[in-house]
């Protein structure tokens, strides 16, 4: 698994909350596998990805993990 799929996952774990994701990143409690099999990882920005954008790494707190809009 991707660095970014489990940033994912466990985002979604969390709610998309910003502090129990940092708890979960900094402490290693990941998702189960059988969590992530239904997420489709093309639908989101990770703070890991070059297209994230620049002006919000600089921010206090930045998203980990942003959603594409749908087309």
């Amino acid at each position: 698994m991707k660095a970014r799929e489990l940033l994912i996952s466990i985002w979604i774990k969390n709610d998309k909350d910003w502090d129990d994701t940092y708890h979960d990143i900094k402490h290693k409690i990941y998702p189960e596998y059988k969590d992530m099999e239904n997420i489709d990882f093309d639908n989101y920005i990770t703070i890991l990805d070059e297209d994230y954008p620049q002006h919000l790494k600089q921010v206090y707190r930045p998203p980990f993990v942003l959603e594409k809009k749908p087309n």
